[in-house]
């Protein structure tokens, strides 16, 4: 092998070991978790309707089988930069809650996400309930 030739070879080495390094960092950086809150979630399914006001958790009260109801969560950007909001259920109530799993807010920016509790006809009578997870990350576009 010529010596221009192992040159070059380290540059391009030298090249993508910078470039790999950039993407590495442009990945951690764009990840970066801000903040996460776990909110107790629950549902009675029953032969009647109820409602359940709570001020620590995200409670649906009591719904009969094929009925649905929903609750509203206001979410703000507090930070100086635009951030992604993931949602994820955990739990025996994940089957009867629909909403959306991404938001994304820029500067000041507030959204409302509604979950929606939708009870399927034959649905059993009980009590289901779990963890809302909401994770704050920093995101870049």
């Amino acid at each position: 092998m010529k010596k221009s030739d192992k040159f070059y070879l380290i540059i391009v080495f030298i090249f993508i070991l910078s470039l790999v390094f950039f993407l590495f960092s442009f990945y951690l950086h764009k990840n970066i978790v801000l903040k996460k809150q776990e909110i107790f979630t629950s549902l009675m399914i029953g032969d009647k309707i109820g409602f359940d006001i709570n001020g620590t958790a995200l409670t649906f009260g009591m719904i009969t089988p094929d009925s649905s109801s929903q609750r509203n969560i206001s979410i703000e950007n507090s930070y100086n930069f635009p951030i992604k909001v993931e949602f994820k259920l955990k739990g025996d109530i994940e089957e009867f809650l629909d909403f959306n799993k991404v938001v994304y807010l820029n500067v000041g920016e507030v959204k409302e996400l509604t979950l929606y509790a939708l009870v399927p006809p034959g649905s059993e009578f009980g009590n289901y309930s779990g963890i809302f997870n909401v994770v704050f990350k920093k995101h870049l576009f």
